[in-house]
């Protein structure tokens, strides 16, 4: 499944923010260029709400008409009434195209817009910092009841029809949006919130070494596998030979290309060095004895199990050269180290630099490049919604996003359909690539 088109009517209910943003499937890339307060982030927050469950953004955003349109020629429409008094808008609705008869109405039951009383009951003997401490928390207890007050939704308190559930399942959409260095801790109980936030630099280290010491288990189970069989699977071999094994050209020149895959997943951090040098030479001796047949049919199995094992880390070596590429080529001074227990830099002196001390442009581009990279499921079609990336991104980098974005959507080629809708103000960004520009404007409003 891939959206084609996009559309919004009257969003914060002023007609003149009325568009048809035509994505542009043939690249795979689009960019939304337009000015601030035209309202590209809502349209984002209104994309992942639909395909993530997140429907109170519906509730949030005063609008007429919500279309997404697909491939196959079907869409989905969210609607609203205006109501009476021509300002406010009436609850939304969700209808899909293939089910037109199953509409979706986000209403609220009338209980659950009763306000809750807050009651905190203070200890004895409350020392005066810590009852400032109760007072700001109920304080913000009360600014997200208001909040919630002004939104009468809950996901929670109605039954979704099965299409409406089911279409992540068809559509993988990914929202990376402007606050991306931080992991917000969803705990409201927490007082010191900001401290408690955690760096999603950090994070993507650790995920990347789970990734990494995940595959080497799985490459290891193979290898033994392999090896087991081995012994039984080379008597079978010699002892039948129906076929010619490869001739010695041939073995050389895979011989060769083994070597160089264990080079590049030495230097992606997937496979350790050999220890002792594991380099021989084939002897000379007489063509076709049985001895010679023999060496060739042993030679042709020892190649085609190192490929097997090899192959197992192939496609996270692909992302992973990838993504030292693209910080590489941006990077001063400093390189990426990757191993299986993450990623590491280290300044030009071999200094071990820790992620949190990066500036806020190498950390916002390491950040891009890695949820770009690995959070793809290949198995379904992607779209990934990136807003404002020229965030603290020096000018230089800026004009090579476009190509390193393109670099990216290779690697999907051949499995599953990804394209990557950015946001931006930034023409360093757009880069001449007007191609691949859809631009909006919008007189008033918010963003």
């Amino acid at each position: 499944m891939r959206i084609t088109k996009i559309s919004i009517r009257d969003l914060f209910g002023i007609e003149s923010f009325s568009y048809d943003i035509e994505l542009k499937n043939e690249y795979g890339i689009t960019i939304i260029h337009g000015p601030n307060g035209s309202g590209k982030t809502v349209l984002f927050k209104m994309i992942d709400g639909l395909f993530n469950e997140r429907y109170s953004v519906f509730w949030q955003y005063p609008f007429r008409q919500f279309i997404v349109h697909f491939n196959d020629g079907e869409n989905i429409t969210v609607s609203r009434m205006i109501l009476e008094n021509k300002i406010d808008f009436g609850f939304p609705t969700i209808q899909y195209s293939k089910a037109p008869e199953q509409l979706f109405e986000m209403k609220r039951e009338p209980r659950s817009l009763a306000r809750r009383s807050i009651r905190i009951n203070f200890p004895d003997d409350l020392p005066p910092e810590d009852m400032r401490i109760f007072l700001e928390q109920i304080t913000s207890e009360e600014k997200s009841m208001r909040s919630d007050s002004q939104f009468p939704y809950s996901e929670d308190e109605q039954e979704h029809p099965q299409w409406l559930g089911g279409l992540s399942k068809d559509l993988n959409v990914i929202f990376i949006d402007t606050n991306r260095l931080l992991i917000p801790n969803p705990k409201r109980e927490d007082r010191n919130r900001t401290q408690r936030q955690s760096k999603t630099i950090q994070q993507n280290s650790e995920d990347l070494s789970k990734k990494i010491q995940g595959l080497i288990f799985k490459a290891d189970a193979e290898s033994k596998m392999l090896d087991s069989s081995f012994p039984k699977r080379i008597v079978e071999r010699v002892l039948q030979q129906v076929e010619d094994p490869m001739d010695y050209t041939t073995i050389k020149e895979q011989l060769q290309k083994l070597q160089e895959k264990r080079s590049g997943l030495i230097d992606s951090g997937l496979i350790e060095p050999d220890k002792d040098d594991t380099t021989f030479d084939i002897p000379d001796m007489e063509k076709d004895t049985q001895q010679e047949r023999t060496l060739r049919t042993v030679l042709e199995m020892y190649i085609g199990d190192t490929g097997n094992k090899l192959e197992v880390y192939q496609e996270l070596a692909n992302k992973i050269k990838l993504f030292k590429e693209i910080v590489q080529g941006v990077f001063s001074n400093k390189e990426i180290h990757i191993s299986k227990d993450g990623f590491k830099i280290k300044s030009s002196v071999a200094r071990d630099i820790p992620l949190d001390e990066l500036s806020s442009g190498e950390q916002h581009l390491l950040v891009l490049v890695y949820k770009l990279l690995f959070r793809l499921k290949t198995q379904v079609d992607e779209l990934i919604l990136i807003d404002e990336p020229e965030i603290s991104l020096h000018i230089t980098w800026q004009k090579r996003f476009i190509d390193d974005l393109i670099e990216i959507n290779k690697l999907t080629e051949g499995q599953s359909k990804l394209d990557i809708v950015i946001a931006t103000h930034s023409p360093a960004i757009i880069n001449g690539r007007l191609d691949m520009l859809v631009g909006i404007q919008g007189s008033t409003g918010k963003d």
